[in-house]
């Protein structure tokens, strides 16, 4: 079980990425007492250009929709979702666990997300 910032969200635009974290109560309930916080920091063309490079080299396809047990155990979860004009195709994983398919991707998502993680 989690309790306080149980949930972070890592929303990647051009020219832009918002880390939004959200407060969870006891079983999981939402915790009105705690807002949500959100992080951003502007993305040079660069990065994006290289994260939309990367994302184009990942196939979702094929793997499975969920690998290994994500949040059993309170392991907690990753997913990483890449949307594109054709649809969006998403994978559910253990936090922080290898996913040859896309490690490139979740590398390059993953220290951006600590990036913008604050420090506690």
């Amino acid at each position: 079980m989690c309790v306080g910032y149980c949930t972070t969200r890592l929303e990647i635009t051009e020219g832009e990425a918002v880390l939004i974290r959200e407060a969870r109560g006891g079983r999981g309930a939402p915790n009105p007492a705690q807002v949500p916080q959100r992080f951003s920091t502007p993305l040079t063309a660069a990065e994006w250009q290289e994260i939309q490079r990367l994302a184009a080299a990942t196939d979702l396809t094929t793997v499975p929709d969920v690998v290994g047990c994500p949040d059993c155990a309170d392991g907690g979860a990753e997913a990483l979702t890449i949307e594109s004009p054709s649809g969006a195709e998403s994978v559910s994983l253990e936090f922080r666990a290898s996913l040859p398919a896309a490690q490139p991707l979740l590398d390059r998502v993953r220290a951006l997300r600590d990036r913008l993680k604050p420090q506690e």
